[in-house]
């Protein structure tokens, strides 16, 4: 499995094998410990759901401490085996409500040798961030140059801008669960909060293409 985290730009990853009869919240423990982390009195869940941008819309898996609503499933009773994964497939990972992660199911071996040690982790991108790092607005209102003008690029079901309007993008205002960061922007004298995931910069060289790639390359749904 491929785990991603999303804490900051070039999120770094890491590759662990694990056995498909061991549970989601030894899944939860191997993730854990494949960050370096080291505080485990957060709660955590796994989401699975029709497409990586689905989030808390998904099946949700936590330990008995998070079951609060009753709709939970348990993760200490269930097996990754359960879910049915297939190569290529996913499911999203929080921990301590901001540590967004996507875990990919890369390749399934049909028997593990019995001279390891199950879950490891086999290979690593990036240095395991830290807690206090930069959150994505927070980046991108530093790496970001403003006030630059941006296209809307995608359909919108409801909304006054449409697809081929163009505003002006003055800053990074937030982040929602569902449509990612939300840009703050101007059509004249008038404003509006955008998603940004949603905007194409007009000006393909400026200088502001590469941090919003990173971002779009790390948001669910861009991922890959």
């Amino acid at each position: 499995m491929t785990l991603t985290c999303n804490k900051r730009p070039n999120p770094p990853w890491r590759k662990i094998e694990i056995a498909g009869s061991r549970t989601l919240d030894d899944l939860h423990e191997a993730i854990f410990d494949a960050f370096d982390r080291l505080d485990e009195t957060h709660l955590y869940a796994f989401f699975v759901g029709k497409s990586k941008s689905d989030r808390y819309e998904g099946i949700k898996y936590t330990s008995p401490e998070g079951m609060t609503s009753g709709k939970e499933r348990d993760s200490t009773e269930t097996a990754i085996d359960f879910l049915g994964l297939q190569v290529g497939g996913y499911l999203r990972y929080l921990f301590d409500f901001e540590w967004w992660h996507v875990v990919e199911l890369t390749d399934i071996e049909d028997r593990a040798e019995g001279s390891l040690k199950y879950p490891r982790v086999v290979e690593k991108h990036g240095e395991s961030p830290d807690p206090e790092g930069l959150s994505w607005v927070e980046y991108l209102n530093s790496a970001l140059v403003f006030p630059f003008e941006a296209e809307v690029s995608e359909y919108q079901d409801e909304g006054e801008l449409q697809m081929g309007d163009r505003l002006v993008v003055k800053k990074v205002v937030g982040e929602d669960d569902k449509y990612g960061l939300i840009v703050e922007g101007r059509v004249g004298r008038r404003k509006f909060h955008f998603s940004l995931i949603d905007l194409a910069l007009i000006d393909e060289n400026s200088p502001n293409q590469r941090p919003i790639d990173e971002y779009r390359a790390w948001f669910p749904g861009g991922f890959w």
